[in-house]
């Protein structure tokens, strides 16, 4: 699964150019990011139908139009790229291409056991192409909530690679370039197709290196690339 990642740049421009889109200072929020979670708004990527792409903050996890509450989304973080297409809730949005989007990143958490056997599990950050930023596959969804629009999103995933494995059994579906990228948002996709778009990454393309297990405390400590040291112990003000 995929249930923590960064996306750590704020240079809109850098993030514009290499996404083929125009990234406002209204999407600010969604960058310099080192421990986006389930619930926060995240940077999405889509195709207009009939026009350019579009950049956008998603609400992470999906929020399908007959859910009755927004708590239904922290359960539809992730979807199964082997089953997404006879989903009740993914099946007619990944039909579609202007519902598939690109989900900018560069790193996502996975949890493994601390060595010792006990105590809390410890977060690993991988990295693509040595940390450059990369696309996790998406699927997004528009509805009416209380009177406003509300724009959420949920990740694809798929079996880990080599390099994933030994920590955990799923990855995201990274996809391996730009061609790839524009086919998930741009057209109509066989299964076939799809199936060879939400394979796993080469793993000699994934990095991996332990991160602070304050990663395990959302919102309790300041994001900053202080979360990446996995020596550094927290704040003062943690420990009274």
């Amino acid at each position: 699964m995929c249930g923590r990642f960064t996306l750590t740049t704020t240079d809109r421009p850098a993030l514009g150019l290499r996404f083929g889109v125009e990234v406002g200072p209204g999407l600010d929020s969604t960058l310099g990011r080192f421990n986006a979670a389930p619930g926060q708004e995240v940077l999405a990527v889509r195709q207009r139908e009939g026009g350019p792409r579009e950049a956008l903050a998603a609400r992470w996890g999906l929020v399908p139009a007959w859910a009755e509450d927004l708590n239904s989304g922290y359960r539809m973080i992730n979807a199964r790229s082997e089953t997404v297409r006879e989903s009740r809730a993914y099946g007619s949005l990944v039909a579609r291409a202007e519902s598939r989007c690109l989900i900018p990143a560069d790193g996502f958490f996975e949890w493994m056991e601390a060595a010792s056997g006990g105590g809390p599990k410890r977060p690993v950050r991988f990295t693509v192409d040595a940390g450059s930023p990369f696309s996790m596959a998406g699927l997004i969804a528009r509805r009416e909530w209380e009177g406003r629009e509300l724009v959420s999103c949920t990740i694809l995933t798929t079996d880990a690679d080599e390099a994933v494995a030994p920590v955990h059994d799923r990855m995201p579906v990274i996809l391996c370039g730009a061609d790839e990228e524009e086919a998930w948002i741009s057209r109509e996709l066989s299964a076939r197709e799809m199936d060879e778009l939400t394979t796993p990454l080469e793993a000699k393309r994934v990095w991996s290196r332990m991160a602070s297990p304050f990663l395990n405390r959302v919102g309790a400590v300041t994001e900053g690339p202080e979360l990446l040291d996995p020596d550094w112990s927290g704040p003062d003000t943690l420990f009274g």
